[in-house]
């Protein structure tokens, strides 16, 4: 099983991947994708199952456009966005 930081580089590379910058990193690590789209990390989450959270999150994001959870209203605006250049 991975640790929590190996499992934190692995959702690091992917946002890195996927051209997501990082524009804060105090209490949590805000990352925004070149979309607009913002996407959090937490600097220590209570136990590593909440990086095991967010990496599951991070990659249902990437392939789907949203989360499991609730879509956050940059990923519906993005979803949108992607809508509007299929058109043309």
């Amino acid at each position: 099983m991975k640790r929590g930081s190996d499992v934190y580089r692995k959702i690091e590379s992917l946002l890195r991947q996927n051209g997501a910058v990082l524009k804060k990193s105090k209490k949590h690590r805000h990352w925004r994708f070149p979309s607009g789209a913002a996407w959090i990390v937490p600097c220590s989450p209570k136990s590593d199952s909440g990086f095991y959270n967010n990496l599951a999150d991070l990659k249902n994001y990437l392939r789907t456009g949203h989360t499991a959870r609730a879509p956050h209203r940059d990923v519906v605006f993005m979803r949108a966005s992607v809508a509007r250049l299929r058109e043309l």
